[in-house]
Parts: structure tokens; C-alpha cells; sequence
């Protein structure tokens, strides 16, 4: 192999790795609902109705800024809410040092870098 196309191969290579986060993460993140007590609870995020337990929901990242409120309701019993804070993958965060430093600045700026904790949520809702 001619030695004149080793140097552009290696910075096509190290382009494809550019925003680890971004291209491998995406701008949503999972949290796990199992069932708890009661079985079959409703699920909301940020007052939004996301579904009935167990259930995973997604979360935009951007919205763990601040934040996430997950709420958990049944008839007959108070509702629970939990907040989803954020972590930096650190796995991401290596990943774009190594490709060139820069790319970690677009996945903080995004804030894809991030991902939500906790990532599994456990509930036991109390009877009105």
C-alpha cells in the first residue's frame, strides 16, 4: 500500500467517531418502569402521559437540565413523583478525547454526552 493514503484513511476513520455521544447515544435516553405496587400504574414525564407499567420510557435529554419529573398514578392511591437527573457517560466522553477533544465539545453543547440517573425506577404507592 502506498504510504501517501495511510494519513488520509486514519482522519477518515477518526471523522466517523466524531460525536461519540451524538452518533451512538442520540438525544433521548431510557428509563426503566417495572411494575410495583399497584400493578398496572399510569406513567407520566414532565405531565405528559407515557403509558401503563412496566413500561420504558424516553426521555429527551435536554430535559434532564433541569430535571425530569417521572409521576406515577393509580386510582385509589397517591401519586409518587421521582426525579431523573443527569450522569456524563464516561465511556462517550473517552471515546471523543481519543478522536480529537473536539467532538466532546459538541456532545456537552448538545447535550448528548449525558444520560439519565437513575436509569430504573422502583415504585410502592401508598393507599389514599
Amino acid at each position: 500500500m502506498n504510504k501517501n493514503y495511510i494519513l488520509p484513511i486514519a482522519f477518515c476513520g477518526l471523522l466517523t467517531l466524531q460525536s461519540c455521544a451524538t452518533i451512538f447515544t442520540g438525544n433521548k435516553t431510557g428509563v426503566k418502569i417495572p411494575d410495583g405496587t399497584p400493578s398496572g400504574a399510569k406513567v407520566f414525564v414532565n405531565g405528559k402521559l407515557e403509558g401503563i407499567t412496566p413500561k420504558r420510557v424516553q426521555i429527551p435529554k435536554n430535559a434532564l437540565k433541569q430535571g425530569a419529573k417521572i409521576t406515577i398514578k393509580a386510582e385509589g392511591y397517591k401519586p409518587t413523583d421521582i426525579t431523573i437527573n443527569r450522569k456524563v457517560q464516561i465511556g462517550m466522553a473517552v471515546l471523543d478525547v481519543v478522536t480529537g477533544g473536539v467532538w466532546l465539545i459538541v456532545d456537552f453543547v448538545t447535550g448528548n454526552i449525558y444520560t439519565a440517573t437513575p436509569d430504573k425506577v422502583k415504585y410502592e404507592l401508598e393507599k389514599q
